[in-house]
């Protein structure tokens, strides 16, 4: 531990000691200001919270996340200290971990100045503390699982920039599967990081979000670990790839299991997304032989007055079908006017547009 402390404090005084790095933080935090505050939608909604810039937020990463690690191990090869970093008397793990602290410190630092937002939004309402410690706690992982990605482009190639587009490739991955549900199918888009980020995004912390946060950045430190020894070896190779397979594998089964418990701590301070004793009884009355179907017709944009009625269904929706896995089958579709959910909405329920 001593020996990767020293690694991430080398890096991280490279890091401080470097004008751009300094950039790089202004930049990421005036991205986000302008996400948060600048959009119509904050004004719109008029409600003190960080939901403009959660929707965001992940695209945001999409270029912070690889502009931190690209340096990782490329700078290394750039300097010419790479040979000497690999011949020290170190495992492989310590070196990959001291890269990774560092490039957490440096995002960790980011976000402390992030922190400022929460003081703009009591000047303008009331936060809920419990919803800012669960977005915060949201941006803490997702930035943690994306950085392990971004590194593996940093490893790959010696050039800083190419190790930024790499690593901005393979980020855009999880990235982008969350929201391409309509394309990939509910399966494959959860493996994306939208749907695990969105439970800390409305202030609830679920046992499956911190488990894919966690196994997202064992994998990326594991295939940092793998190319290392890769070059290490010259014999015996053949039981790497295997080792990253068993590590996949383990962690989509402790994610299964995480799912199938259920566990959500709902950190709001009216807990919005806490059900009732009853509603849970009922739930748990369900059988899988006769599933309930819920079919939810909700549109984007609403009146303001609105606004939060409409967030707290959807949050409740989401509690609902958590809890009742393999029982209840929650289906959510945005209708716009002339869109086929609203020409479904109409003919299957009869429930028509109005206008407010």
């Amino acid at each position: 531990m001593n020996a990767a402390l020293a690694i991430a404090r080398r890096d991280l005084v490279r890091w401080f000691t470097n004008p751009t790095g300094y950039v790089f933080i202004t930049v990421f935090i005036a991205m986000c200001a302008a996400a948060q505050f600048l959009q119509p939608r904050f004004f719109d909604d008029n409600l003190a919270n960080l939901a403009p810039l959660n929707a965001l937020f992940p695209y945001i990463l999409l270029f912070f996340a690889p502009a931190i690690a690209m340096g990782t191990w490329a700078d290394e090869r750039r300097h010419g200290t790479d040979e000497l970093l690999l011949t020290l008397p170190l495992r492989d793990a310590v070196l990959v971990a001291g890269k990774y602290l560092a490039a957490i410190g440096v995002y960790a630092a980011s976000l402390a100045f992030a922190l400022s937002f929460i003081i703009v939004l009591s000047f303008v309402g009331r936060p809920d503390v419990g919803l800012m410690i669960g977005t915060y706690l949201g941006y803490a992982l997702l930035g943690a699982g994306l950085i392990a990605i971004a590194m593996i482009g940093s490893l790959l190639v010696e050039s800083v920039t190419v190790g930024f587009i790499l690593g901005a490739v393979f980020c855009a991955l999880p990235v982008f599967l969350g929201d391409a549900s309509n394309m990939v199918g509910d399966a494959v888009a959860s493996i994306g990081v939208r749907n695990a980020f969105r439970d800390f995004s409305v202030g609830v912390v679920s046992f499956e979000a911190v488990v894919y946060f966690a196994g997202l950045a064992a994998v990326g430190l594991a295939v940092n670990l793998y190319l290392i020894r890769l070059k290490r070896l010259r014999r015996g190779r053949w039981h790497l790839p295997i080792r990253l397979a068993c590590l996949v594998a383990s962690f989509t089964g402790l994610a299964v299991l995480a799912d199938r418990s259920g566990a959500r701590i709902d950190a709001t301070a009216e807990r919005l997304h806490t059900l009732t004793p009853q509603t849970r009884d009922t739930i748990k009355a369900i059988t899988p032989e006769k599933p309930v179907f819920i079919q939810a017709y909700v549109s984007p944009e609403v009146p303001q007055t609105y606004v939060e009625t409409r967030e707290n269904l959807l949050g409740l929706l989401r509690e609902v079908a958590a809890m009742g896995k393999g029982k209840i089958h929650v289906r959510v579709s945005e209708t716009t006017e002339a869109s086929d959910a609203a020409r479904e909405a109409e003919d299957r329920f009869k429930i028509r547009p109005v206008t407010l």
